[in-house]
């Protein structure tokens, strides 16, 4: 054996037996009780350890009568899995509001106990208000924004990550590893503030076990939003009411035609009576997280109208949905198609506004690159063939602003600095709302 085949094989040993003694894949994810946060975290020795606590405290706590100490609950994950994975869930209970808390895991003598810190909700400390960081499709081939997204996820510019479905493509490819590589490509950054998800068509594999078992959090919010189904669930986060749907039981539904129809059916009664029981004048905005809307495939447009009735009925503010690799916004329209003329002349602030609008946030890039598929250019304002990923600021109950950037930079081939491009494109939006 050569040399360098003995390096390779001696790294890759010693990689392999550091991911089996620490915890991996850590994020966080709200319970829809202000008091509480969610964590989940994996370890990959293939079976479960017989403890795993998470201790928390606040981050500027004087004496140790503050710090706490959960128990986690445990399942081993083997479906479609080359080396079965056990998946970790707890949650932190009596957080003091608006305050920096450390958290540590810990599986016993096990594991290499792990340190992160988190703000507990309702974190509107932000000059200018809470930032969300907004895209969907997102893989580990091609990622383009990846790299961005932790930096700026770890260093605190964000508040919330928002992913509209299309994780990794896919969290079961090679047997799993995908999936793993995934989570612990982005943990720099969710292990310090909530990631938030609505499934998208590339999670439909075995019944969208890997999505559900990954994502097992969302079950709790589920609960917490009376919601029989963690695929679709609602949570309050500061001045918005967050409603996450899943458009893809309309094509991946696994059961008799009648069964398939009980299920569609009960998603939109649900919906309907979360949107109505919004207290507008606690959570002025309604945002909606899904994967599809009705001019793209496999759900169908008289499907996505009885959605989008339900949305104008209760006057949804703004739907952010990726399935296209692109970035696009449209107007503000109407389940018929019609646009509502609420907007300035170049399209960058909608004022008073009743109809909904939508974007399309699916270039951060993924193994299948940039699609050309657009909205009806009768309601469409903006159509980017590009990568990239969006920012979303909520300002007060009357301002929400909404930019894109695309990811083009040059690097200095001396220093190794990246400098964005003056020819990169972007898109900015202002909606304005004087009363809801």
């Amino acid at each position: 054996m050569s040399f360098r085949n003995l390096l390779l094989c001696t790294t890759l040993f010693s990689t392999l037996v550091a991911r089996s003694f620490a915890q991996e894949q850590v994020h966080l994810s709200l319970t829809g009780i202000e008091t509480e946060m969610h964590v989940s975290w994996a370890e990959s020795t293939g079976t479960c350890s017989s403890t795993g606590t998470v201790t928390y405290t606040p981050l500027n706590a004087v004496n140790s009568q503050y710090t706490q100490t959960v128990s986690g609950k445990s399942y081993l994950y083997k479906t479609g899995m080359a080396t079965p994975i056990c998946l970790w869930d707890a949650t932190m209970t009596d957080l003091q509001l608006n305050t920096p808390y450390t958290y540590t895991l810990s599986n016993g003598n096990r594991l290499t106990d792990i340190t992160f810190n988190f703000t507990s909700a309702p974190d509107n400390q932000r000059s200018g208000g809470k930032i969300y960081a907004v895209y969907s499709d997102l893989g580990m081939m091609n990622d383009i924004s990846l790299s961005q997204i932790v930096t700026e996820g770890t260093s605190g510019m964000y508040d919330m990550i928002l992913h509209s479905g299309d994780y990794a493509y896919d969290l079961g490819t090679s047997y799993g590893v995908r999936g793993n590589d995934f989570m612990n490509a982005l943990q720099p950054a969710v292990a310090t503030v909530p990631y938030i998800g609505a499934p998208g068509n590339h999670e439909h594999a075995m019944n969208f076990s890997q999505y559900k078992s990954r994502f097992y959090a969302y079950s709790t919010l589920a609960k917490n939003s009376q919601s029989t189904n963690m695929m679709y669930y609602s949570f309050n986060d500061d001045l918005v009411h967050f409603t996450s749907i899943d458009t893809e039981m309309y094509h991946y539904c696994n059961g008799t035609a009648t069964l398939c129809n009980e299920q569609v059916q009960t998603q939109l009664d649900w919906l309907e009576a979360d949107l109505a029981a919004v207290d507008r004048s606690k959570t002025p905005w309604i945002i909606v997280l899904g994967h599809k809307q009705g001019w793209m495939d496999s759900i169908g447009k008289a499907n996505w109208t009885v959605i989008a009735n339900i949305l104008d009925k209760y006057k949804v503010d703004l739907y952010l949905l990726g399935h296209q690799h692109n970035y696009q916004r449209t107007l503000p329209f109407f389940p018929d198609g019609t646009a509502e003329e609420c907007y300035n002349d170049d399209y960058s602030i909608y004022t008073d506004c009743t109809a909904m609008v939508s974007i399309v946030v699916g270039s951060p890039g993924c193994r299948e690159q940039i699609s050309k598929g657009s909205a009806p250019a009768s309601v469409s304002a903006k159509l980017i063939l590009a990568y990239g990923f969006a920012k979303l600021q909520i300002h007060n109950s009357s301002h929400m602003h909404f930019t894109w950037e695309e990811i083009a930079a040059t690097e200095d081939k001396v220093t190794g600095k990246l400098t964005r491009r003056v020819d990169a494109e972007s898109d900015d939006l202002w909606i304005i709302k004087n009363s809801h």
